[in-house]
């Protein structure tokens, strides 16, 4: 019985998934692409890293947020953007990871 829910539970995470990767228009390559959901955190990129952190003052110094290399493309819409990053450590593989535009902060 218990099976019968996880296999539904996996499909139905996987064409969220999709609506996800359709909405900006990210295309997937040959692995299913993990999502972060980051909407909580205060961001910029700058010179193909972002920089987010959980509070907008974190983000003023750069040393207390979290810096991020930018790998793909970044897919900017209306209220959300979504940018491929890599976290560069134990072998993850790139992550979609999906940002809240009103909290982006705008560097000079």
């Amino acid at each position: 019985m218990k099976s019968n829910k996880i296999k539904g539970s996996l499909k139905t995470l996987r064409e969220i998934e999709i609506e996800i990767y359709e909405f900006f228009g990210f295309k997937e390559r040959w692995q299913v692409t993990p999502i972060d959901d980051s909407t909580n955190q205060f961001w910029y990129v700058k010179d193909n890293m972002l920089y987010h952190a959980n509070t907008a003052k974190e983000l003023k110094k750069e040393e207390d947020g979290f810096l991020t290399l930018i790998t793909g493309e970044i897919y900017r819409r209306e209220e959300l953007t979504a940018i491929q990053i890599n976290i560069g450590c134990d072998f993850n593989p790139d992550f979609l990871i999906i940002l809240d535009n009103k909290k982006e902060v705008k560097r000079n």
